[in-house]
């Protein structure tokens, strides 16, 4: 956390997910669509968590810390 906050100016976006089980990660992932996709309009999580893998593949210059 202490590297992110010192250069978060390097980056487009700083993310964090608590991921201390694999579901925890999917959960997640998929609630971060809310804000990087919000006009995926499912409510499904397996598509949100797509749509947001997808957001990851296609901006660069990102920080995704996951806890745990």
């Amino acid at each position: 956390m202490e590297y992110a906050w010192a250069h978060q100016d390097d980056y487009n976006a700083l993310l964090f997910v608590i991921a201390d089980s694999p579901q925890a990660l999917r959960t997640n992932l998929a609630a971060l669509a809310g804000v990087l996709v919000p006009d995926a309009e499912t409510t499904d999580d397996n598509l949100r968590q797509l749509a947001v893998l997808d957001w990851l593949n296609s901006n660069p210059d990102w920080l995704l810390i996951l806890d745990n």
